[in-house]
This record gives C-alpha cells, sequence and structure tokens, in this order.
C-alpha cells in the first residue's frame, strides 16, 4: 500500500468509529484555537493534549490494521 493509500485507509477508518471521530475533530479543534504559544501556559496544554489525542488515535488505528478488521 502506498503512502495515499494508507492516509485514506486510515482516515476511513477514522470515520467507521464515532470515538475515533469524535477525538479526531477535537484534535482538529485544537489546532485552530491554539495555534501559536502566545500564551504559553494553554500552549503548553494544550500541545501535551494534543499529543495524548494524536497517540490514542494511531494507537487504536494500529490495533484495527494488525487485527486484520481493516473497513473497506
Amino acid at each position: 500500500m502506498d503512502i495515499e493509500q494508507t492516509r485514506k485507509q486510515r482516515l476511513k477508518i477514522i470515520d467507521e468509529i464515532p470515538d475515533l471521530r469524535l477525538l479526531y475533530e477535537l484534535r482538529n479543534s485544537l489546532i485552530v484555537i491554539y495555534p501559536n504559544s502566545k500564551d504559553s501556559d494553554k500552549h503548553i496544554s494544550t500541545v501535551e493534549l494534543l499529543l495524548e489525542i494524536e497517540k490514542v488515535i494511531w494507537d487504536r488505528i494500529d490495533e484495527i490494521e494488525r487485527s486484520g478488521d481493516i473497513v473497506e
């Protein structure tokens, strides 16, 4: 699978699983709300939260891909 197919497959998994979709939307909202570090405390907390959200999303996708339950 090339990079573009992998990206599309992962986005399809995110769309099909409500919890992942919600996390992905939260992630996108946080990126828009705090794009810079002018308010350093909020920025650091937001970056930490973004990293945790990213980890949960990609760990779950990796788990799904390893299990063979690929969304068609």
